[in-house]
């Protein structure tokens, strides 16, 4: 997919419910995460916080091109085209090295739109009823007592697309599975399954973690892992990873955060 290609944008705020003595419905469930996403946009504050991204393209078996970054990820409640929320990125560092002024990482797998995206594209009230859900049952993600839920976007929809390379615009029929918090209904994990490829990909699946932070002493609940993996029909392999901390308002202060270090 192409890096930075503008899908459309979604959050989610911490609302906090009961302990749960029953399975909520799927209707229940989708009333939850789209009422967090509303008081979220209207409540969450301009931030940035840290990314560190790694990316590996291997071909038969082996790793034939690596980079790593470190950023400083802005995130602004302001409409930057078809987005409802600004994204931006200063790199600070590239292979361990202070980043230059026209900054890229090449000849790696990238995936963009994965930090504010997935969420909205599966919950959200506008795309929800692209899709068709089914609950599979309590579970454990890691150590918090989760619900299960497999979704997939309807036979005939074309309104979710997404770009591959320079023009190659494709309407998305996916598969997935999301994983819901039993006591707070937050989403913890989403994983989106692409199935419709470019003739030369035999597989692409993009990964989101959430959790709690906190930004101007204010909790929220913001991505903290994004990771792609792409698979050509060759069985050469693309990952990308990024990982997300040290959220915080962003203000006039910022500013200084964005020059190189030394």
């Amino acid at each position: 997919m192409k890096p930075g290609f503008p899908l459309l944008a979604g959050w989610l705020s911490i609302q906090v419910l009961g302990a749960q003595t029953t399975v909520p419905t799927v209707e229940e469930i989708l009333s939850r995460v789209q009422a967090n996403t509303g008081q979220f946009e209207k409540s969450l504050p301009d931030f940035v916080c840290d990314e560190k991204v790694h990316s590996q393209r291997i071909e038969h078996g082996v790793v034939t091109h690596e980079a790593a970054a470190e950023s400083h990820f802005t995130g602004l409640q302001r409409k930057s085209g078809r987005m409802s929320f600004t994204e931006t990125r200063e790199y600070v560092t590239i292979d361990g090295k202070p980043a230059a002024k026209s900054p890229r990482l090449s000849r790696v797998p990238l995936f963009g739109g994965g930090f504010s995206s997935l969420l909205d594209q599966t919950f959200s009230k506008r795309f929800a009823p692209l899709h068709d859900y089914r609950i599979l049952g309590r579970e454990r993600l890691g150590d918090r007592p989760a619900l299960g839920i497999e979704f997939a976007t309807k036979p005939g929809q074309d309104v979710l697309r997404m770009l591959f390379g320079k023009d190659d615009v494709r309407t998305q029929r996916d598969t997935g599975k999301a994983w819901i918090d039993e006591e707070t209904l937050q989403v913890l994990r989403i994983e989106r399954r692409f199935l419709n490829l470019p003739s030369s990909s035999a597989g692409m699946v993009a990964t989101v973690d959430y959790g709690p932070v906190s930004i101007d002493g204010k909790p929220f609940w913001m991505p903290l892992r994004v990771k792609s993996e792409q698979t050509s029909k060759r069985g050469n392999q693309g990952e990308y990873t990024a990982e997300y901390t040290n959220y915080r308002k962003f203000d006039v202060a910022s500013g200084i955060i964005y020059e190189p270090v030394p």
